[in-house]
């Protein structure tokens, strides 16, 4: 457990989910990953949010807040990433029993494929309030990506979830969490008005990219409750890991991108 004496930062967490298993479901293949959590813990986190009397507020809302304001304005975001089915099968009957809303970012080149998203959920969901933003068309890394390409991924999937929801869509979240100048400047010319990444760290409103503090299968509630009170030591920690593989992890993406797991452009599903 980290120490309540630690230094606090400042800012907003905006904590980015990926799969969550159905209770009791045993974890197979890529659901093993330490990116699924269950959904026992992932309810318990909402129930660790909401005693701590925070408030959940739409990536929307905490963007357009002041700086000054943000404390009032948004306690802490949620974010999903690449538009599971389980985002509609256990995330949402669990955020709509403690009536609160999150941000989900989709490839648009896989909804409805089998274990994805439908069009009818998502706008189901959408209109019990939850929001829907770009991951891009393909789920591809989009760092080195020609520009023609890059901007295919980026423009299609905003006009594509714009069209059919009726909303604008105003973020974007990378694959993977590489992002470089390029790809921010490509995502503010198609009309994005910021981008989010996975760097562990509180966010501030108005402020591109959007730190976005990942939560693993093996992050427990005290952790979890020490990110959320903005604790300098948990943040540290977790920021140096992620520097120390970060420019192994470009190589790699260059090179060896299977050996990330990565899927880049042209290589096929």
């Amino acid at each position: 457990m980290f120490s309540s004496q630690s230094r606090l930062i400042r800012g907003v967490p905006v904590l980015m989910y990926h799969g969550l298993l159905h209770s009791g479901e045993p974890a197979r293949g890529e659901q093993a990953s330490k990116y699924w959590i269950g959904e026992a813990s992932f309810r318990a986190q909402l129930r660790l949010i909401g005693r701590q009397g925070r408030r959940v507020a739409r990536l929307r809302d905490f963007w357009s807040a002041s700086s000054r304001g943000v404390d009032g304005c948004a306690s802490v975001v949620i974010t999903f990433d690449d538009g599971r089915r389980s985002d509609y099968e256990v995330a949402f009957p669990a955020l709509q029993a403690n009536a609160i809303g999150a941000d989900f970012f989709v490839n648009t080149s896989e909804v409805g494929r089998d274990g994805y998203l439908t069009w009818a959920q998502i706008t189901e969901m959408q209109r019990a309030g939850c929001s829907f933003n770009s991951h891009s068309h393909d789920h591809v890394a989009l760092v080195g990506l020609p520009r023609d390409a890059l901007r295919n991924q980026l423009e299609r999937s905003k006009r594509e979830l714009e069209d059919r929801l009726g909303e604008a869509v105003r973020f974007l979240a990378v694959p993977y969490g590489f992002v470089d100048r390029r790809v921010t400047a490509m995502a503010r010319e198609v009309g994005y008005q910021a981008v989010c990444t996975s760097r562990y760290w509180p966010s501030q409103p108005g402020h591109s990219p959007i730190n976005r503090i990942a939560v693993h299968a093996d992050t427990t509630l005290d952790q979890l409750a020490a990110l959320l009170r903005g604790e300098w030591l948990g943040f540290m920690t977790r920021a140096a890991r992620a520097g120390l593989g970060y420019l192994p992890k470009r190589i790699l993406l260059r090179w060896q991108p299977e050996r990330l797991g990565v899927r880049v452009h042209g290589a096929g599903k």
